[in-house]
């Protein structure tokens, strides 16, 4: 189920990040972590580190319906964000969101691609998830951020939005959140 996923994907992210960085040092991509998190490759990956070992038995060597569903939600979730990746990876210009947002000049758009709304919707969800943790950690941020989310109910469920919303405004963020269909709305994050 989701909340399995949810629950699952930091460790195991963690750990394959942990056996690109003893492998590659600094010289890996976001294409590579997903090629590593992809079914085919994930249990070599993470078997070759004493803490990816750790995380491959708790998730992946339990016999349960819930292990085989991380198997095939893996899958899912590394084909859709395969193109962002190998786009990302083949960029010329970048952006660090810790540089962003320490910065006095706050412009990012997170656009959607109509050849690729899978894609762009799970990519747009990480970074905002991404964003908002950068968002609530930083004390006295230089400049106020603006965040305007249109269609917000197609973003899938950003986990600290409700925590931002609170605890946003000593930290100079401001949000507006423009939605049609509420039903649909109230599907992503129910009461």
């Amino acid at each position: 189920n989701e909340d399995f996923f949810d629950a699952a994907a930091p460790p195991i992210a963690a750990a394959a990040m942990d056996a690109l960085n003893r492998k590659a040092g600094d010289n890996w991509t976001f294409y590579d972590l997903i090629t590593a998190l992809r079914p085919e490759n994930v249990e070599a990956v993470l078997k070759s580190n004493p803490y990816g070992k750790q995380e491959y038995k708790t998730y992946f060597q339990a016999p349960t319906a819930s292990s085989s569903d991380l198997v095939k939600t893996l899958a899912n979730k590394t084909r859709v964000l395969r193109p962002v990746a190998y786009a990302w990876t083949h960029a010329k210009e970048r952006l660090c969101l810790t540089d962003w947002v320490n910065s006095h000049t706050k412009s990012i758009v997170l656009a959607n691609n109509d050849a690729y709304t899978k894609p762009s919707k799970e990519i747009n969800r990480i970074l905002l998830n991404i964003l908002s943790k950068q968002l609530l950690g930083k004390e006295n941020p230089p400049a106020r951020t603006f965040l305007y989310l249109d269609e917000f109910e197609n973003r899938g469920h950003i986990s600290n939005l409700t925590r931002m919303a609170h605890q946003g405004a000593p930290r100079k963020v401001n949000m507006a959140l423009a939605l049609h269909h509420l039903d649909k709305l109230e599907k992503v994050y129910p009461h």
